[in-house]
C-alpha cells in the first residue's frame, strides 16, 4: 500500500492572519488540506494520507470528518516519534521561518528561544522536522508555508514554494509529486543547540537540561523532539514562578508608601506591566529605593 505522510503547521497556512481567530484558520487549514489530498489523489488515488497537524497539540481539528476512508489523522507533533514510520514520501504545509526570519510569524517552536543552532548554522522548525522524518527514512519532497526557509531544506530534489495563491500551490504540489522521489539517504546525527531571549530563563532551566556555551544541548534531533514538551512545561513553570515573586513584589512596594512625586528614577520601570518584571528590574528598583529613602527598612 502506498502511503502519503502530511505534516502541517497553522502559522502558514494561506489565509491565516491572527492567530486567534480560531474558526477562521480551522477553515483555511481544512481547505489547504482537502486540496492537498487531492492532488496526492490525482497523482494515484491508491495513496493512503495520514494527517499530523503538529501546531499546539493538534486539538483544532479534533473530530474533523476528512469525508474519505483512505485519510486518517492525528494531533501533536509526538505521534512522529514512534520507532517505526512506514511512509513513502512527506509532504510539510502551513510552516513559517524561523526566528528571526521573514514573514508575519517567524519563531522556533517558542518566542522565548532566540534562535536554534545545528549542522554549524541557524536552523528552525523545517529544518528539524525534515531531519526527524529523514532519520526514520522518510523523504521530504515539498515544504510551503509563509517566509522564507528554502536554506532548511536539505534535500535538493524538494519543492520549497512560499504560498501566494492557491492556484500556484496546486501546480507546485502536483510538480514536486511528479519528481522521482529519492529514499533512504543519509542519517542526520547532528546534535541541536537552543539559546534564549532571556538570560535568567536560561539560567533557570540549567539545572534541569544540558548547557554549553550559554545554549541547551541536545544530543540528536531526536532527543531534541523528545524533551519539547517537558521544556514547554519547564518554560511555563517559570512564568508561574515569576508572576509569585512579582505578586510579591507589588506587595512590598505597596507597604512602603512612597509618594510618586519622589519617584522620578523610577520612572522606566514605572510605566513597565509589573507582572512581566524580571529578577532583574526587582533589584534595579530595590537598589533605587534604598539609595534614595535609606529611612525606608526594605523587606527581606
Amino acid at each position: 500500500m502506498k502511503k502519503c505522510l502530511i505534516v502541517a503547521d497553522l502559522e502558514g497556512i494561506y489565509g491565516v492572519k491572527d492567530l486567534s481567530d480560531t474558526d477562521s484558520n480551522k477553515k483555511y487549514l481544512m481547505e489547504q488540506l482537502q486540496i492537498t489530498c487531492k492532488c496526492v489523489f490525482d497523482f494515484d488515488e491508491n495513496y493512503k494520507i495520514h494527517i499530523c497537524l503538529i501546531h499546539d497539540d493538534g486539538s483544532l481539528l479534533a473530530g474533523a470528518d476528512f469525508c474519505d476512508n483512505r485519510i486518517s489523522y492525528s494531533g501533536g507533533f509526538f505521534s512522529l516519534l514512534t520507532d517505526y514510520l512506514d511512509f513513502d514520501f512527506a509532504i510539510m504545509i502551513g510552516f513559517h521561518s524561523k526566528a528571526g526570519g521573514k514573514g508575519r510569524f517567524p519563531h522556533s517552536f517558542r518566542n522565548e528561544i532566540s534562535c536554534i543552532i545545528s549542522d554549524d548554522r541557524e536552523v528552525g522548525e523545517v529544518f528539524l522536522y525534515s531531519m526527524l522524518l529523514k532519520n526514520k527514512g522518510i523523504e521530504v519532497i515539498f515544504v510551503s508555508g509563509e517566509g522564507n526557509f528554502e536554506d532548511e531544506v536539505l534535500n535538493c530534489n524538494a519543492i520549497v514554494h512560499e504560498i501566494v495563491s492557491m492556484r500556484e500551490y496546486e501546480y507546485k504540489l502536483m510538480q514536486s509529486l511528479s519528481r522521482k522521489i529519492e529514499q533512504k539517504s543519509s542519517y542526520y546525527n547532528g546534535s541541536v543547540s537552543v539559546f534564549f531571549f532571556s538570560t535568567e530563563l536560561r539560567e533557570y532551566l540549567t539545572g534541569k537540561y544540558s548547557v554549553k556555551n550559554a545554549a541547551l544541548i541536545f544530543e540528536s534531533v531526536e532527543k531534541f523532539f523528545e524533551c519539547l514538551i517537558s521544556l514547554a512545561t519547564d518554560i511555563n513553570d517559570y512564568y508561574i514562578l515569576e508572576k509569585r515573586e512579582n505578586l510579591l513584589f507589588v506587595k512590598k512596594i505597596s507597604s512602603l508608601k512612597l509618594k510618586r512625586k519622589n519617584l522620578y528614577e523610577l520612572e522606566p520601570y514605572l510605566c513597565k506591566d509589573v507582572m512581566k518584571f524580571t529578577k532583574s528590574d526587582r533589584e534595579k528598583v530595590f537598589n533605587i529605593i534604598h539609595k534614595n529613602y535609606e529611612n525606608i527598612q526594605m523587606l527581606q
